[in-house]
């Protein structure tokens, strides 16, 4: 079991302060910290580099908690960038099966926030993303690595704290 310790909360560290404590503090809790303090911003004011980590840490996040019906209804305006977000930080299987979980939703307008709440409580629909729970859940690829690498690769695009 590791002894690396779980960052609790984001107290104003620069990228560069929170990078600096990989070696003794959990990544997992390095990247939750990390969307913390870039949803803090608007969402026009964030790179494109940190609209990847906060829409990556969002689904890993929801679908983790409830699956993909929470990502989906909770953060649709990480909808239409989830699918590149995952091929950019070199996570391809993931990127397949959220683009099906979306798929699954049906014909409808991505960015209206009811049609997607409509379609996630359809029985057939819930069947689907049930399905598309198990393969997240199931598949080897390190969303957490790859993230951690991509932020720390792009750190000079990150702008948070002092």
């Amino acid at each position: 079991m590791s002894n690396l310790i779980f960052l609790e909360k984001y107290q104003g560290e620069s990228i560069q302060q929170l990078l600096a404590l990989r070696e003794t503090h959990r990544a997992d809790s390095l990247l939750i910290v990390i969307r913390e303090a870039l949803l803090k911003k608007p969402a026009a004011m964030r790179s494109p580099e940190e609209q990847i980590c906060v829409a990556v840490e969002e689904l890993s996040s929801q679908v983790n908690s409830d699956g993909f019906t929470n990502f989906l209804s909770y953060t649709p305006e990480y909808i239409p960038i989830i699918v590149g977000a995952l091929e950019t930080i070199g996570c391809p299987q993931f990127s397949k099966i959220v683009e099906e979980a979306i798929r699954a939703l049906g014909p409808i307008d991505l960015s209206d926030q009811a049609a997607i709440e409509e379609a996630v409580h359809k029985d057939d629909v819930g069947e689907a993303l049930d399905k598309w729970d198990q393969e997240f859940y199931k598949y080897s690829e390190d969303l957490e690595g790859a993230l951690m690498a991509f932020v720390e690769s792009h750190a000079a695009s990150f702008s948070i704290g002092s």
